[in-house]
């Protein structure tokens, strides 16, 4: 698959560790259609440091693009123990909260198709393994107004995440993420309800 990726140039592999990459504005054109793209991702970025100044921990915008969700844009932590990330950084929607985010702003039809597109293949033994299992996870995303996503992508990651709307349309989803022995589910869930507020605070203006 790896190949595959990197024949269609997503992906690069040094040529001396022989590890591979991500080409990130490769997967621009999949999540950028149209010219106002720059002007949200801006209103969104006082969001992201304001999260990361309260919580201390990475944050994160990212939006969809074929079952995926991108990073496009990073805040990373201040700690000296942190979970290293990237822009253009993929993660499967099934399995993050920042996919699961998402898929809790769609509209029931949306989320149909979503769920159905889904091919469900990576992450950890705690992601989920088909529709209805994410399903039911999206539901209670719903109903908490955000996700979380506890060693679901990977082992001692732990994220909680939420949907952005600009002018009443999901076009992504925020996050907050760090080591697990740092967010307990009791954090995490102090972390989500922050998140919410801020981010319903920026759509009431935009």
């Amino acid at each position: 698959m790896l190949g595959e990726l990197e024949e269609l140039g997503y992906v690069q592999r040094d040529p001396g560790s022989k590890q591979y990459s991500t080409r990130a504005y490769r997967f621009y054109n999949l999540v950028i259609n149209h010219h106002e793209h720059s002007d949200w991702s801006n209103l969104v970025l006082p969001v992201l440091e304001v999260m990361r100044e309260e919580s201390g921990e990475a944050t994160v915008l990212s939006v969809p693009a074929n079952g995926m969700m991108v990073y496009i844009s990073y805040y990373p932590s201040d700690h000296v123990v942190v979970v290293r990330e990237r822009l253009g950084a993929v993660r499967p929607m099934h399995c993050s909260a920042l996919g699961q985010a998402y898929l809790a702003a769609l509209r029931s039809e949306a989320l149909d198709l979503e769920l159905g597109r889904l091919r469900y293949e990576g992450g950890t033994d705690r992601a989920a393994k088909g529709p209805l299992e994410l399903r039911a996870r999206v539901e209670q995303a719903r109903t908490q107004g955000y996700a979380v996503d506890r060693d679901e992508t990977f082992e001692g990651v732990s994220c909680v995440a939420t949907a952005v709307r600009i002018q009443g349309v999901a076009i992504g989803s925020v996050a907050v993420s760090g080591p697990s022995v740092r967010l307990s589910a009791d954090r995490l869930a102090a972390l989500g309800r922050l998140l919410v507020q801020h981010v319903a605070a920026l759509e009431r203006v935009v």
